[in-house]
């Protein structure tokens, strides 16, 4: 009996962990996640290459592509 319970609490929690964003109806959509959105770049010399990296992640059940990116 144990193992009976042991394996369906097992197949339960499976079935909550796999199936966000898989519920009837739900439809395909990327969902961009940008952990840090602004920065701000310390005094620098005229002339001197700055750079940071913004990481962008795909947090949804489809495709991400990216087409144009603008500062502002």
């Amino acid at each position: 009996m144990r193992n009976q319970f042991a394996c369906l609490a097992l197949a339960l929690s499976l079935c909550v962990t796999c199936l966000p964003g898989m519920a009837l109806g739900a439809e395909k959509a990327p969902v961009a996640v940008v952990e840090q959105s602004t920065f701000e770049f310390a005094p620098q010399f005229e002339g001197t290459d700055v750079v940071h990296d913004f990481v962008i992640k795909n947090k949804g059940n489809a495709d991400l592509t990216i087409l144009d990116v603008k500062a502002g």
